[in-house]
């Protein structure tokens, strides 16, 4: 009985010290608590817990697999088991001890999102899709849930499945700049460059040191400019009539459709050509009645 006394004082300690962010300490006394009573489940665990905090996963790992044989039907045990696996990048590992944790407890949303996490990083997006929106159905407000959720549609060329969880987070926090590059990068794929130039501006507006979103606006800018340039194309110095005919038809053409999208700075350009043309074929004024 006092051998056990023991044990839990230092394992209190312990606690005191992982609380305190003393996470050498804790380990010590963890151990302590071991040394005396090695029959107890929540040594084991918290141990574990600290060694993942301190980066030391492969002890992170053995302790943990020591506490299973205390207690195997521990559900955030195997969950802390796989993040220690995933910050491993043993991969499949980490699937295996979540895909337990999941068996034994599926109403656990941290341990669904880190499941979800998992499958994604051995491109199993359909079984990272069932966990996230297992995470989401458990926690709908939750934002990481829901954009690693639109991340794994966007990978799927699910678009407007992930619109979705974005418009859900936006909801209640409109300056997610997160939200607002992968909106942007959806958009792109979905080649609609006014759309996106408009996301990824609001990407800046939140986050001014977005480089990524900064570089792409540039992109999308440049690509404008340059169909811009492209739209008007003056006629070669000596032509005859018809060809001056067929460019003036041209020019009208443009220059209707380009006042038709309210676009008058490019439109005026066109109906300045037509007038130069006009002046060396002055009947083409009457005939298209300009």
């Amino acid at each position: 009985m006092e051998t056990n006394c023991s044990s839990e004082v230092y394992y209190n300690e312990g606690i005191m010290n992982y609380e305190e962010g003393n996470y050498e300490l804790s380990v010590e006394n963890f151990k302590k608590a071991i040394e005396l009573d090695d029959s107890v489940f929540d040594y084991y665990y918290n141990l574990g817990i600290t060694y993942t905090n301190i980066e030391e996963y492969d002890l992170a790992i053995e302790t943990f697999n020591k506490g299973v044989s205390l207690n195997s039907k521990d559900a955030d045990l195997y969950m802390n088991l796989g993040i220690a696996f995933y910050n491993k990048g043993e991969f499949r590992k980490a699937t295996k001890a979540h895909n337990k944790a999941f068996f034994i407890n599926s109403c656990n949303d941290e341990n669904c999102n880190y499941a979800g996490i998992a499958c994604c990083a051995l491109k199993k997006y359909k079984e990272a899709i069932s966990y996230f929106r297992q995470a989401v159905k458990l926690e709908p407000n939750n934002e990481t849930y829901n954009f690693n959720l639109a991340q794994v549609y966007y990978e799927t060329e699910k678009y407007d499945l992930a619109e979705e969880c974005l418009i859900t987070i936006s909801r209640f926090n409109k300056q997610n700049d997160a939200v607002y590059f992968l909106m942007g990068q959806m958009q792109l794929k979905q080649r609609d460059d006014d759309l996106a130039k408009d996301s990824f501006e609001r990407t800046l507006k939140f986050n001014p040191d977005h480089k990524e979103a900064q570089a792409t606006l540039d992109e999308i800018n440049e690509r404008k400019a340059s169909k811009e340039n492209r739209r008007i194309v003056k006629p070669k110095e000596e032509v005859s009539e018809a060809e001056i005919e067929t460019n003036i038809k041209d020019y009208l053409n443009t220059a209707t459709m380009l006042l038709e999208k309210k676009e008058y700075e490019v439109a005026a350009k066109a109906l300045q050509e037509i007038l130069t043309l006009i002046d060396k074929l002055p009947k083409a004024a009457t005939q298209y009645k300009i």
